[in-house]
Order: structure tokens, then sequence, then C-alpha cells
């Protein structure tokens, strides 16, 4: 899955990428919703699960919608 995001990152010239940050946030933001970010977040093992919820949600969305 991971894959799909460096793929993302090295075909997308940098002026694309800030739109397609702004989309992925919307598509993204219920994954957000499922977690509570406090400021210790990063240092625990719920920072691991959200990475990996993550990328799963945006290559996912990258295989159905292909890079808008």
């Amino acid at each position: 899955m991971e894959n799909s995001l460096i793929v993302c990152y090295t075909i997308m010239a940098d002026e694309e990428l800030r739109p397609f940050a702004l989309k992925m946030l919307t598509v993204c933001e219920p994954v957000f919703s499922g977690y509570e970010l406090a400021d210790d977040f990063a240092y625990g093992h719920e920072f691991d699960h959200l990475h990996t919820e993550l990328a799963g949600t945006i290559s996912i969305w990258i295989e159905e919608n292909g890079l808008q």
C-alpha cells in the first residue's frame, strides 16, 4: 500500500501536491476522528495504527479514483 504513496509523490508535480493533500484531508477525516490526539500521541502504539490506517485509506482512494 505505501508504494502507492511513494509513486504518488514521485509522479505529481510540487504544485499538485497541496490540492491533493487537501483532498486527502477530507477523505481521511473519518480516520482521524477515531483517535484521541494528544500531546504524547506520537509516542504511543496508536500512532502506528493511525499511520497504517491513513496509508491504507489513501492507497484505496488512489486505486479507486486515480491521481486527480
